[in-house]
């Protein structure tokens, strides 16, 4: 899923300047919405976790991901551009929330002796996902005008729009991972109370 949020802030831009025709400063502050939906869930984000644990909130969170790919696939030339700065405030919002939740849940469990190694390891694969990211993003551009026989020097919208469609069927198939957690995985990092309401109902 890291791969799929990477790929964000490299194909939206690229994607509102040349399949759009906006210009840079046009491009940049509607990507800005992006980054404001970063922030704006920020304060909500540790009650979410706390009140629904990490399972229910990756899947959910998860689908709405890909329904926001979609949605930025679905946008055309008629598409106003306050339209386009709600959606992009949205996966903000959802890009936020699942970073958020990954970050913590990948440490969660980590005793302590460990935890120094897991730093590295965690932040080498960030930096990896990021740019894998970019690339599978610049690949799909690069299929996407193949498949419609287009030079991939010059996409227009119904290639990034492909290209979108593709990174929501990575974050859709990432779900399965979050599946397959049991809802006390992590659990040791939510909140006290929460915590102590699930050992006693074990």
């Amino acid at each position: 899923v890291r791969v799929a949020l990477g790929s964000a802030p490299f194909l939206v831009p690229l994607m509102l300047q040349l399949g759009l025709g906006y210009s840079p400063v046009e491009a940049g502050s509607l990507l800005l919405w992006l980054f404001a939906g970063n922030l704006a869930i920020k304060p909500a984000t540790t009650s979410i976790m706390n009140t629904f644990g990490f399972k229910r909130v990756l899947v959910v969170n998860g689908v709405l991901i890909t329904l926001g790919f979609v949605a930025l696939a679905m946008i055309n030339h008629t598409t106003s551009s306050f339209t386009i700065a709600a959606i992009l405030f949205a996966n903000g919002v959802t890009r936020s929330m699942h970073l958020t939740l990954i970050n913590t849940i990948a440490f969660a469990d980590v005793p302590p002796n460990k935890m120094r190694d897991a730093n590295t390891l965690g932040a080498i694969l960030m930096q990896m996902n990021r740019g894998l990211g970019i690339t599978l993003s610049a690949l799909a551009i690069a299929v996407a005008a193949l498949i419609l026989e287009q030079s991939p020097n010059t996409p227009n919208l119904q290639t990034f729009s492909i290209a979108m469609l593709f990174m929501g069927a990575i974050a859709l198939v990432s779900i399965y991972d979050s599946l397959l957690l049991s809802k006390e995985d992590g659990v040791s990092v939510l909140n006290k109370r929460k915590a102590k309401k699930k050992q006693q109902t074990q």
